[in-house]
C-alpha cells in the first residue's frame, strides 16, 4: 500500500494543532529512539547474498537496531492527550573482501532508513500513562552509486501505515522539563516489497516477491517541555 499524500497530511496536521494553540495545554516533545527489527524475509536475502558471493571477510547484516529522532506536539486535555510525532531513524552496513578471481578489494554498502509521522492518543495516571498511535512509516534502502562513495540510488522506498502501542513512565525531575520512558511495540498494517534489494544484490527468488511487515519493539527516551 503506497502513501502518496503525506505531505498534506502532516499539513492538515499542524493545522489542527495550531488552531486549537490557545484552548490547550500544548508541549513540545524532543526524544532518542531505539527499535529493534527481525525483518525474516530480509535477513534470507542478505544471508544468501553472503553466501553467493562466498569472500567476504566483513559479512554484510540485515537491519536490526536503529536508532534515530523523534519530535512532536502533545495537546494535553486533563488526563487525555492528542500528540502529533515524527521518527527518523538509520542504520549503515558494510561488506567486504578481497575478490579471489581479480585480487581487488570488493565493498558494497547498504543504507537502511525508517521514517514515520503519527497521531496518537494517550491516557496518563500520575506519573503512568498509556497510549497508541495511527500514521504512516517509510522504509528504504539505498546504495552507493557505482564509482561514488558520495551519492547514494534508492533500492527500495515503500510506505505503509502502521500503528504503535506504548506504555509511559515520566521519571522523577524538577522544572517544565519533564522525562518519560516509552517502551513500546509497531505493528505495521502492511508489507513492504522489498524484491528490488534480492534483484540488486543478484539474489535468486524462490518464491514470487520477498516481502516484510518490519514490525518492531522499542523504547524512547523523550523530553516535554512545557506544562505537566
Amino acid at each position: 500500500m503506497r502513501i502518496n499524500n503525506v505531505k498534506i497530511e502532516v499539513i492538515l496536521i499542524i493545522f489542527l494543532f495550531c488552531s486549537f494553540g490557545t484552548m490547550a495545554q500544548i508541549n513540545l516533545k524532543v526524544g532518542y529512539d531505539l527499535s529493534y527489527f527481525n525483518p525474516s524475509s530480509l535477513d534470507k536475502i542478505i544471508s544468501d547474498y553472503n553466501q553467493d558471493v562466498g569472500f567476504f571477510e566483513e559479512e554484510m547484516k540485515s537491519l536490526s537496531l536503529v536508532s534515530g529522532l523523534t519530535i512532536g506536539l502533545r495537546y494535553k486535555m486533563g488526563r487525555s492527550a492528542l500528540e502529533f510525532s515524527f521518527q527518523t531513524g538509520n542504520k549503515n552496513h558494510e561488506a567486504a573482501g578481497v575478490d579471489p578471481f581479480s585480487s581487488d578489494v570488493f565493498r558494497n554498502r547498504l543504507f537502511y532508513g525508517v521514517r514515520s509521522y503519527s497521531l496518537g492518543y494517550q491516557t496518563l495516571f500520575g506519573d503512568f500513562g498509556y497510549g497508541f498511535t495511527f500514521g504512516t512509516r517509510k522504509v528504504s534502502i539505498r546504495t552507493d552509486v557505482p564509482n561514488d562513495d558520495d551519492l547514494r540510488i534508492g533500492i527500495v522506498e515503500e510506505s505503509n501505515y502502521s500503528s504503535r502501542f506504548y506504555l509511559m513512565y515520566r521519571l522523577p525531575s524538577q522544572g517544565r522539563l519533564s522525562f518519560t520512558l516509552v517502551p513500546y511495540v509497531e505493528m505495521p498494517w502492511g508489507k513492504t516489497d522489498i524484491t528490488a534489494l534480492a534483484d540488486n544484490l543478484g539474489v535468486a527468488q524462490e518464491d514470487g516477491k520477498y516481502t516484510d511487515g518490519f514490525r518492531s519493539i522499542g523504547i524512547s527516551l523523550v523530553f516535554y517541555n512545557g506544562p505537566r
